[in-house]
């Protein structure tokens, strides 16, 4: 791969920050709903540097409190990312599960159910049945729920379907990789890029002994005997270059159903990931000497 000057800067240094809001989001879900918005709203509330004071890293949350300081901005963009990426995690894993179905969650069918998972609506009913067919027995919390909602709407087709899924000899696994595609797993595994790496790429990319800087045309050029590949966090791409990228890194073709513009756009909305504002990779080029970011 190769890297302008200028890019070196343009999203690994902003990856860096982004990074760091993994533990400010996790502090922020210890604060009431009036103290999170009041950071989204600009404000940095006393009880939030408090909860980072906790870490016990104390140097580490030095350097977060002062990056919320330095890069207000771009920190909560950052952070509005990370919480889009939990979230999406808990639909894919309700999809994984078969709380729901992606008809449901397209049509906003979930939104109807009782039970709330993550922020998101589940179906008692829909929930109690998986329950059975997945673990061969009644004795479940929300299972119970169910039944005396069944019982108090006299749904005896319920309560029969109920106990068909508790006899069955079948026992599907409680988590189908197979049942979601592959692409909505790496969008939400990838979207804030990997945990604890780009500050280490700063470094080595400050020290340049992993190549060389070409004086030619002013690029950074990685020594051939070490192929190196780092991913940007996804949700720094416009969705034209992340169409491309999923089709690149997945080993598909542009061309494909599940790795068009479309499908991506389409995966990017029904997950409910937020794009961050800045930087913004716009193109994704791959040749012969490797891929490139603009």
């Amino acid at each position: 791969m190769k890297y302008s000057q200028h890019e070196k800067f343009f999203w690994v240094k902003n990856a860096a920050l982004l990074d760091k809001t993994y533990m400010i989001v996790e502090s922020l879900g210890q604060l009431d709903q009036e103290r999170q918005e009041k950071f989204s709203a600009g404000e940095t509330p006393n009880e939030l540097l408090v909860k980072l004071k906790e870490m016990p890293d104390k140097e580490y949350a030095k350097e977060i409190s002062q990056t919320i300081v330095s890069h207000p901005a771009e920190i909560r963009d950052y952070c509005k990312a990370r919480q889009s990426m939990d979230k999406a995690r808990t639909i894919l894993t309700c999809l994984l599960r078969e709380e729901f179905s992606i008809d449901d969650l397209d049509k906003k069918r979930n939104e109807k159910g009782q039970i709330s998972c993550g922020g998101f609506r589940i179906d008692e009913k829909k929930l109690a049945l998986r329950i059975a067919k997945t673990s061969g027995s009644l004795k479940d919390y929300f299972v119970g729920l169910a039944i005396e909602t069944a019982r108090q709407q006299n749904d005896l087709k319920f309560l029969k379907k109920l106990v068909t899924n508790a006899e069955s000899k079948k026992r599907p696994p409680v988590i189908d990789y197979q049942r979601i595609s592959i692409v909505a797993r790496f969008l939400v595994d990838y979207w804030c890029g990997v945990k604890g790496e780009y500050d280490m790429w700063i470094n080595l990319l400050e020290t340049a002994k992993i190549g060389n800087w070409s004086g030619t045309d002013g690029v950074f050029v990685w020594k051939k005997s070490q192929p190196i590949f780092f991913l940007p966090p996804l949700c720094f791409f416009s969705n034209g270059a992340l169409a491309r990228l999923c089709a690149f890194a997945l080993g598909k073709m542009q061309s494909d159903s599940d790795t068009s513009a479309t499908a991506i756009r389409k995966w990017v909305s029904r997950l409910q990931l937020e794009q961050a504002h800045t930087p913004k990779i716009q193109e994704v080029k791959e040749t012969t000497d490797g891929i490139y970011f603009a």
